[in-house]
């Protein structure tokens, strides 16, 4: 039986330069065709500095459910201008962004992001503004957190967050690079977010025929056995771009790369560390519903959604 699943840190909406549009909706439809094959139903584009309502026509009848985001990434990908904006500037540049794009495409999370646990100027302001949209939107937070995750949680706590609305992307990440930490401290850190009720997202994987990812994968079945399947999800992390006449995902390493349905194969070697079908139904598909606020139809892009004050 094929086993739904949802994918809550992907890059649908890649950037390509203009005049590549029918290349990319082939590529974005047979890809997504794959996806759905595999029982993918829902994924979430976390790409913060794109216009997502571009991409609509070009996946307007995939069988996936793609759903966009607002906010920020790092400060190399906004402006000088943007950078020097206040808290409070930034936030009304993202309420009236959804006010935009709300109306075209499902949004379902905010996203912020900062490298380290101590913030620039720019990353605190973006914090602090995407706090207050979520005061406004409802939508969930999910953060780029390679390292500092901890921090950046009690920071979003301190405006106001709540722990269950915050998702911390790649906390695996402190276990590579020049300022990698021991495994127990690493699993320290995941466990004192969870506790305080966040949830992680795990993205650094690889293929199925790679063990490269084996003791991140390690700590997903460590942390499941300590009771926290219920706050850990899994996706791939995949963006594509296009070269000359042929569209590849980033970081592909053959012609049978697993595109987005990187996150399945992560899914099938837990299965074979023997982590429950329960915990690998939630991880894969439960979590993400249940934070995203997924239901089986589709969101209508013409509902009403939460009412906002946008100032000029």
């Amino acid at each position: 039986m094929m086993l739904p699943a949802i994918l809550p840190h992907e890059h649908v909406f890649s950037r390509f330069r203009g005049g590549k549009e029918e290349l990319a909706a082939e590529f974005l439809h047979s890809e997504l065709s794959r996806a759905a094959r595999s029982g993918v139903t829902d994924i979430i584009d976390l790409t913060a500095y794109i216009n997502p309502v571009r991409y609509m026509d070009l996946i307007s009848d995939v069988p996936v459910r793609v759903h966009a985001c607002v906010g920020f990434y790092l400060s190399n990908s906004v402006t000088r201008t943007v950078r020097g904006y206040s808290a409070k500037q930034l936030e009304q540049g993202l309420l009236r962004k959804y006010a935009r794009q709300r109306a075209h495409v499902s949004t379902a999370a905010l996203k912020v992001a900062a490298h380290q646990g101590n913030l620039s100027e720019f990353e605190g302001n973006a914090f602090r503004a995407v706090a207050a949209a979520h005061h406004s939107t409802g939508l969930p937070i999910v953060t780029h957190s390679p390292s500092g995750g901890l921090m950046h949680l009690r920071l979003l706590v301190s405006l106001g967050v709540e722990p269950h609305n915050v998702m911390l992307s790649h906390p695996e990440l402190e276990l590579k690079g020049q300022r990698k930490k021991p495994y127990g401290e690493v699993l320290r850190s995941m466990t004192a977010c969870l506790d305080e009720g966040a949830r992680l997202c795990f993205t650094d994987i690889t293929p199925l025929s790679s063990s490269a990812d084996a003791v991140r994968l390690a700590l997903v079945r460590e942390l499941v056995e300590r009771g926290y399947g219920d706050r850990l999800v899994v996706s791939g992390d995949r963006s594509w771009s296009v070269r000359g006449s042929r569209v590849v995902f980033r970081g592909a390493t053959t012609e049978h790369d697993p595109g987005f349905l990187l996150a399945l194969d992560a899914r099938a070697k837990l299965a074979a560390l023997e982590v429950k079908d329960s915990d690998l139904q939630r991880i894969f598909q439960v979590n993400s519903a249940q934070f995203f606020g997924l239901g089986h139809e589709r969101r209508s892009t013409g509902e009403t959604p939460p009412a906002i004050s946008v100032h000029p």
